[in-house]
């Protein structure tokens, strides 16, 4: 009984929000086709199902109190203001998710107007988008939003008599495609104006408001091409080191960069700051450029301090 309260306490403090509340999610959609099947366990099921997922959220939260109590009392230290406070003591998914939001907004409103971002800083520049399929995925799900309307606008008129209900049901439906499209949009105008750059110093990586981050050539191991089991369906699929952080459009990556482990990087992932950064897979147009640059780099750097 001690070993499966530990492991379960280990996996929960190990799992991020995001992974537990997707499980969560497809816990509820599977009680929801439960509740269809069996109409005669329904309110049986609501209620075992709602009471599980909130005593699993609460749990969660009461594991994770001590870190977020120490993450309040550093940012009043630090002179932080009461909106600090309070966001601090919030999971740090929440404020990133949040802050992921904003620039999202913000990039598709820059996109209708037609305006131009700020140019990168001064350096050899290594792109993502025309070599990538990130244009192909766009124009995929560009159209998979165009004709998500008028489908559901049938399959709904089909499947649901009252008048009422279909109103409903067409409003929810255009408010989600009208939502993803804001964040295609967004997503698309600040990828496009992005790339990577080496400069004097340092690897400046930016892939959109997805990720960013300034990497010091001190700070770097190694540079290596990488490249996935073509038998892998997909690169999700492979087992990536746990410190490690992937930096692709859609991409499979096609280097690696390891870190020493003494190195101070801190790289914002999906809004998200993370410290404690390995290995950074990455996919650019041109591996086997940045790759031989950065030896360069590291080579240069050796004799230096010889």
């Amino acid at each position: 009984m001690h070993n499966s309260t530990s492991t379960l306490r280990q996996q929960l403090t190990g799992m991020s929000w995001f992974g537990l509340l997707k499980i969560l999610m497809m816990v509820f959609i599977a009680s929801l086709l439960l509740t269809i099947a069996l109409p005669s366990y329904a309110a049986l099921l609501k209620e075992v199902t709602t009471i599980s997922l909130l005593l699993v959220i609460v749990l969660k939260d009461l594991l994770e109190a001590p870190t977020a109590i120490r993450r309040a009392k550093a940012s009043r230290q630090h002179g932080g203001n009461w909106l600090q406070f309070l966001a601090a003591l919030l999971p740090p998914e929440f404020p990133a998710v949040l802050r992921l939001e904003r620039t999202m907004w913000a990039g598709c409103w820059q996109w209708l107007t037609r305006k131009t971002p700020a140019a990168p800083v001064p350096g050899r520049v290594f792109g993502f988008w025309d070599k990538g399929s990130y244009s192909t995925i766009f124009i995929v799900i560009l159209l998979a939003l165009a004709t998500e309307v008028p489908f559901s606008a049938l399959m709904v008129s089909l499947m649901a008599p009252d008048a009422h209900t279909r109103m409903l049901v067409h409003g929810i439906m255009l408010m989600l495609t009208m939502y993803s499209m804001v964040w295609l949009l967004g997503d698309r105008y600040w990828v496009r104006h992005s790339c990577h750059v080496l400069t004097e110093d340092a690897l400046q990586l930016q892939l959109g408001s997805r990720s960013s981050g300034v990497i010091s050539y001190a700070a770097i191991c190694s540079c290596e091409r990488f490249v996935v089991d073509d038998k892998q369906p997909s690169w999700k699929k492979f087992d990536y080191p746990e410190n490690s952080i992937v930096i692709t459009p859609f991409d499979k990556p096609n280097l690696v960069i390891s870190l020493h482990a003494n190195a101070q990087v801190q790289i914002s992932h999906f809004q998200l700051q993370k410290t404690d950064v390995q290995q950074i897979y990455l996919y650019v147009d041109e591996p086997g450029q940045l790759t031989m640059a950065l030896q360069a780099y590291l080579a240069t750097q050796e004799i230096a301090v010889q």
